[in-house]
């Protein structure tokens, strides 16, 4: 929801957005299909390195707090780069 309201506020028109991929968070599937929260295995000052290769928009999220039992610990504020570099 939050990036249909951002990119509505921008005035840009989107098509269907696909489902969010929380990279941060610590679950385990079972069989059937279940998910169950685990303890956070990240930390302040982990990162994740991505190489985009064609253009697109990239949305990131960052929940304020903890809700529903799907994190223990605090939740830490994200830094976003861009290095803007083509190899």
């Amino acid at each position: 929801e939050n990036a249909v309201h951002t990119l509505k506020d921008l005035g840009v028109s989107r098509p269907k957005l696909s489902d969010p991929v929380n990279l941060f968070l610590n679950v385990e599937l079972d069989r059937n299909g279940t998910l169950t929260p685990k303890p956070l295995q990240s930390r302040a000052g982990d990162y994740i390195l991505f190489r985009v290769l064609i253009d697109c928009f990239c949305v990131v999220s960052s929940a304020h707090k903890n809700t529903g039992g799907w994190a223990e610990g605090v939740a830490t504020a994200l830094q976003v780069k861009s290095l803007n570099s083509v190899p």
